[in-house]
Order: structure tokens, then sequence, then C-alpha cells
């Protein structure tokens, strides 16, 4: 009987929490790129995040070094089957041929799906034409691919529910970009939730429907008043920006308004030119991420880098 007994106690300590173990996060999200606008930044990619709940992988814009980002992170493009675009700017898509032709190759074991705004399903038929040579090579002799797989379907969706599947939500949300048509992204599974703005000026429409979100990312973009005054060709991009992106005190003000658990920013410029300015109008916690940055959402939230 004693040895039972024993037997017995060692088995219970077996299964139980190990001590300061954490519970698997509801949502779970790779920061693969942080960058914003078409300027090349080796060390910051285009926007592109990989987003995990339920059993669900998702995959919101698809910008420069995306899929090598992946390779970084440990993932994989052949396990991307359903992209989110925010908007359609080449910052935001120029990745796309290669996340969805490198997991074709890779034997992605379905189709892949992208939802977006209006234009969507255009951009996504001319991508397939413009590949079509390479589908037709690697599907005849020698490699004989499989073509059913390297179907690729493009949706023009409108604001609302966009994903719904295995208690997993993805909430299309109009944002103000300017003139260009945008979403971003709420995305609800397990009683926890995370907010992708897409390029968001300061929409109200986004502050009302990310109403106590464990985690915004929201983009940035921080000039001076000296920056914005210079003439040129530089001047007149910076200007441009401030009708498309948000500033720090706007960026503040959607953080605030949202009353986020932690806010992430995003399609920065440099840190130095906003990180003052924003804190100054939010004081709530707030991360300024690198890429290859994980992000855990559940009781707590844990940002930590993935190791490449």
């Amino acid at each position: 009987m004693k040895t039972v007994r024993i037997l017995l106690v060692l088995l219970a300590a077996a299964a139980a929490p190990t001590a300061g173990a954490q519970p698997a996060p509801a949502i779970r999200v790779v920061l693969l790129g942080t960058g914003g606008g078409p300027s090349a930044n080796s060390a910051r990619g285009g926007p592109s995040a990989w987003i995990e709940a339920g059993g669900e992988r998702l995959f919101v814009d698809a910008g420069r070094n995306a899929v090598t980002r992946l390779g970084e992170a440990g993932l994989s493009p052949r396990d991307v089957t359903r992209v989110f675009l925010t908007h359609l700017h080449s910052d935001h898509v120029v990745g796309l041929p290669d996340l969805w032709l490198t997991g074709w190759w890779m034997f992605r074991a379905a189709p892949l799906e992208v939802r977006g705004p209006a234009g969507t399903r255009d951009l996504i038929e001319n991508m397939r034409k413009t590949f079509a040579a390479d589908l037709d090579l690697r599907t005849g002799p020698p490699e004989r691919r499989d073509r059913t797989t390297a179907a690729v379907s493009g949706t023009d969706i409108e604001e609302g529910v966009v994903f719904d599947r295995n208690g997993v939500r993805v909430t299309a949300i109009r944002v103000d970009h300017g003139p260009v048509p945008t979403f971003g992204y709420r995305i609800d599974h397990a009683g926890r939730s995370v907010v992708f703005s897409g390029d968001d000026r300061k929409s109200d429409n986004l502050i009302a429907k990310s109403q106590n979100v464990d985690v915004l990312f929201h983009n940035v973009s921080g000039y001076t008043p000296e920056q914005l005054r210079e003439e040129g060709r530089i001047g007149d991009g910076r200007r441009a920006a401030t009708q498309l992106l948000a500033s720090p005190e706007e960026a503040a003000a959607v953080f605030a308004g949202s009353r986020c658990k932690v806010a992430v920013v995003i399609h920065a410029t440099p840190r130095a030119t906003y990180e003052d300015r924003l804190r100054a109008g939010f004081t709530g916690r707030l991360e300024i991420p690198d890429d290859l940055t994980e992000v855990l959402v559940g009781e707590d939230v844990i940002l930590k880098t993935v190791k490449r």
C-alpha cells in the first residue's frame, strides 16, 4: 500500500502545473514587419503579422520581407492560408506574391484566401496572370507540382464580420487613411481581443470598435514643425503623410479613447521623432517593438523577442 500511495503522489505531482508556468495564450501574434512606407529598411520589414488563435492561422498584410521574417521566426509560408489586407498600398502588399508562391512551392496544403478592401479581387487576378509562367513551368516536368494547391482567391469585403470559425472572429473596421479605402481588423477569441489599425489617422469608428481590447496595434508618424516646413519633394511627402497617418497626438488619442490594455506602435517613423509626444498624451502601457516581437495575449499580455 505504501508503494501505491507513493506512486499516486508522484503521478499527481507530474500532472500538476509547473510552478510559475503561464497558461497558453488565447491569441499569439508575431510581428514580422514593424516598418512602414515603401522605402527599404533591412532592420524593419514592411507591415505584416502572423496570428494564431483557436487553431486558426491568420496573416494581416504582406509587406516587404514577410517570407524571410517567417523563416527567421521558425514559421513557414506553407502554413499561411488566410490573408487580410488593410489596404492596397504597395508597402502592405508587395510581399504577397512571395508569400503565395513560396508557400505553394513548400507544399501548402490548401489554396490561399486573400480578403481586403475594394480592388483586392483585381489585385489577385492580376497577380495570378503575372506569375502564370511560373505556375506552368513548375507544374510541368520535371517538378510536376500540384496546381490545385497553387489556387489563390481575392475577395473584396465590406465592414463587419469577415471570418468566423473555431471561436475566432475577425471583424473589418473602416478607418481613416485619407482618401485610401482602408480597414483595421479586430480579432476576438476566448474572451481576448487584438486590433490592427491599418494605416489610420484618428478614426472615431476605430476607437468605438476597439473599446477595452487587450492590445491595439497602431501606426504613428512624427515630424517636427521644421521638417514639415521644408520645401521640395521631401517636405511635400511629409505634409502628405500628415493627411494619411496619425501624428503622435492623434495616436495617443486613439489609444486613450479605446481604453486598450496595451498600446503597441507599428508602422512608425524613428522612435525619437514621436515617443515623447506620444507618451505625453497616453499614460497607459505603451510598447514599441522591433521586428520578430511575439505578443502573447492571455490574462496578461507578454511581449518577447522570437529568436532568429
